[in-house]
């Protein structure tokens, strides 16, 4: 009987420890509320996984819906469409698989780029820190890595990481990203600086 009991909670253990993953592509429409914010609509999911895939799909779709107020912002983008990948991670619990994943970008902002920097052919490569809290960013700071013109670069870049729509997930604590400013796509970006460290606050 012991022995029994043993080996039935060795096999608990074993599901609950493995690692369950999911690979969710999310497409969604811009729309409007009456009240005037946008948010994502008509979503859709197709989540790639060994288990579970309705319940991976169901949390892709709750972590993709987003209402948000940019009034400057809302002419660009009302009835645009939006194709992004979540990834999801499971966990086994007595009620089935729990899926759950770290807040993604959703909608991303292009940086400006600073005209000063456009009309001297001057180009760069940034990397802003954040935390993640709600699906909203707080900016901590960047660094960049520019011919001339650091600064200006730095101020596209966080406003733009400012701007960004992220799922619903888990809050991030210091994540990054990183944003290339270049005039020709087909341009050799500059070498990449060192992200920023934690602790900073823009």
């Amino acid at each position: 009987m012991m022995i029994a009991l043993a080996a039935a909670l060795l096999l608990q253990a074993d599901a609950a420890g493995a690692d369950l993953t999911a690979r969710c592509e999310i497409n969604y429409t811009v729309a409007r509320t009456a009240e005037g914010q946008m948010y994502s609509d008509d979503l859709t999911a197709d989540c790639e996984t060994a288990e579970d895939a309705a319940g991976a799909e169901a949390e892709a779709l709750r972590q993709a819906y987003w209402e948000r107020d940019y009034d400057e912002r809302r002419g660009a983008f009302i009835g645009a469409q939006g194709r992004v990948t979540l990834e999801l991670t499971g966990e086994r619990t007595a009620n089935g698989i729990e899926w759950w994943g770290y807040s993604q970008p959703l909608l991303r902002v292009a940086p400006a780029y600073p005209r000063s920097a456009a009309r001297a052919g001057a180009t760069a490569t940034c990397y802003v820190r954040y935390h993640l809290r709600g699906g909203y960013s707080r900016v901590l700071g960047s660094t960049c890595n520019a011919e001339d013109r650091e600064e200006s670069f730095g101020i596209a870049s966080r406003n733009a990481v400012r701007q960004w729509i992220f799922s619903s997930g888990r809050d991030v604590d210091c994540a990054v990203h990183g944003l290339a400013f270049r005039l020709d796509e087909n341009e050799a970006e500059p070498d990449w600086p060192e992200a920023p460290p934690c602790e900073s606050e823009d």
